[in-house]
C-alpha cells in the first residue's frame, strides 16, 4: 500500500525539482559528448533556478508568517 505523502504548495518549489532533473540529464550528456551546448543549457536552467529561489524563499517566509 502507497501513502501520499503531503507536500508544500509552492509551484516555484516543484519547478526548481524539475530543473535540477533538466541539469542532471544534461550534466550527463555534456560529459559522454563534450558539447558546449550542453554546458549553455545548463548556465540557462541555473539562472532559472537562481530566480525560481527567490520567489520561493518569499513564498516561504509569507507562509511562517501566516500572509
Amino acid at each position: 500500500m502507497t501513502e501520499k505523502l503531503d507536500r508544500i504548495d509552492c509551484d516555484a518549489l516543484h519547478e526548481i525539482y524539475e530543473l535540477v532533473d533538466k541539469i542532471k540529464g544534461d550534466e550527463l550528456q555534456t560529459a559522454a559528448k563534450g558539447t558546449k551546448v550542453g554546458l549553455t543549457r545548463m548556465r540557462v536552467n541555473l539562472a532559472k533556478v537562481s530566480k525560481l529561489c527567490k520567489a520561493v524563499r518569499k513564498q516561504l517566509l509569507e507562509m511562517r508568517d501566516g500572509q
